[in-house]
């Protein structure tokens, strides 16, 4: 960056200051992503509440050397400069659902005068502290995508913290590996509530780790893809083992875990991180890639064989939790119940056949209708579309990150259709680093 009106030295001094300051922020934003999974993949409010903090302070530094000239603007390629306004006019949404008073409240704080003798001052939202910690949730992970896009530095800097990114998910693996063939019944020293004999790493849920680990599979899939197409298949044992060796731990550990969403996912991502190929390149590795991910999805099915018999109970309830929700979606398409809110309105159409507690949709897309409304799912899911196309076009242009970031995209447009997990921070966080690196313009630094 130059600087009018300094001498070269000085110029050359404020260059390396400048430069310094990036680098302590990317790594400070890389070491917030790469622990989100270790405090049960920050799914309790007091794991999730310290990294929004942190974002938000690395937000503010970031913007503060930007608004003094210090930082750099990084464009988005296109169409990804739409994700800030349209993610901005969710966040404004959301948080005028929390405010009391406005017109549209919801009915339930009507059916408090039963109660208190007079209905309080309501919100749109059925739970507004549920939706001003949505609001929380959502500006942390739309912080970390900007962050990343901004942050990630050139090229060769976008590839090293994709390559960190692998390895410490490979760690948390690894974990997950030795706590299933122990036969474990506690995460980091706490009980295992539940999936104690599938492979689960800090997380508690295996579908949320499945996530997490085939984001970094998807990862590692576009690493070793660039190190095939410029150094030729010996490279993969000569140079790139450490990557190689952490997807084989990653593989190995998405199986463990037993989510049959996770694997098909994963699938997913693997297929569209080949058909992500820089242009005219990779023909072979096309083929090589579809086909792993052809067979990742038959030998899983095939070692989850025992699972699949309770499919079918499963997916009727699953069916009767849609129904509901569809049902809460037309009770107030345009306002929503509020963001988070979810659970505190469920039980108000939840079907007699269910039997367990109901806090998800499981379905990512019909929870953001009922939550933000109608519109408001739409400008969320428009903006993640918008970045995800951003990554299409980097990575046919030849960004590894872009590549990346479209098998993240992938992996979560599919899984989100099912489950919840996306909507784990640290899962939510992982996807949002991996997305936002991709959809920056390429600089050949």
């Amino acid at each position: 960056m130059r600087v009018q009106g300094l001498a070269p030295a000085n110029e050359a001094i404020y260059a390396a200051a400048a430069m310094g300051w990036e680098r302590g922020l990317r790594w400070s934003l890389w070491t917030i992503v790469c622990a989100a999974p270790l405090p049960f993949g920050a799914a309790p409010g007091w794991a999730w509440a310290p990294l929004a903090v942190a974002v938000g302070v690395l937000t503010a530094v970031w913007g503060a050397g930007v608004a003094a000239g210090v930082l750099g603007w990084r464009a988005a390629a296109r169409p990804g400069g739409w994700a800030y306004p349209l993610t901005a006019l969710v966040l404004a949404w959301a948080a005028i659902q929390s405010l009391h008073g406005l017109p549209g409240a919801h009915p339930v704080w009507a059916g408090l005068a039963d109660v208190l003798g007079q209905a309080p001052a309501g919100a749109i939202s059925a739970d507004p502290a549920a939706t001003r910690a949505a609001v929380a949730r959502l500006a942390m992970v739309g912080g970390v995508a900007v962050l990343a896009l901004h942050l990630g530095g050139g090229a060769a800097d976008r590839e090293r913290l994709l390559t960190v990114l692998v390895v410490v998910a490979a760690g948390y693996s690894l974990y997950a590996l030795a706590e299933m063939a122990a036969g474990w019944d506690t995460i980091l020293g706490a009980a295992q509530p539940a999936y104690r004999d599938a492979a689960t790493a800090p997380f508690i849920n295996r579908n949320a780790f499945a996530a997490y680990a085939g984001t970094a599979l998807v990862t590692a899939a576009a690493l070793l893809a660039a190190t095939v197409r410029r150094r030729g298949w010996l490279a993969l044992i000569e140079r790139a083992w450490p990557v190689l060796a952490a997807a084989l731990v990653l593989a190995a550990a998405l199986v463990g875990a037993q989510s049959r969403g996770g694997l098909a996912a994963t699938a997913v991502g693997l297929i569209a991180v080949a058909f992500a190929r820089p242009r005219g390149r990779e023909p072979r590795w096309l083929a090589w890639s579809v086909g792993g991910g052809v067979v990742l999805a038959a030998g899983s099915t095939l070692a989850l064989m025992a699972r699949w018999g309770a499919v079918g109970e499963q997916v009727a309830e699953r069916l009767h939790i849609y129904a509901a929700t569809l049902e809460l979606i037309a009770q107030r398409p345009l306002l929503g119940h509020g963001a988070g809110a979810f659970a505190a309105v469920f039980p108000g159409v939840r079907p007699p056949a269910l039997a367990d507690p109901v806090v998800h949709a499981h379905s990512v897309y019909l929870q953001a209708a009922a939550g933000l409304g109608v519109p408001g799912a739409l400008g969320l899911l428009a903006a993640v579309a918008a970045l995800a196309v951003a990554c299409w076009r980097t990575a046919r242009g030849g960004s590894v990150a872009g590549r990346a970031g479209v098998g993240a995209a992938a992996l979560a447009a599919t899984h989100g259709l099912i489950d919840f997990a996306p909507q784990v921070p640290a899962v939510a966080l992982t996807l949002a680093a991996v997305i936002g690196l991709g959809a920056a313009r390429p600089s050949r630094a």
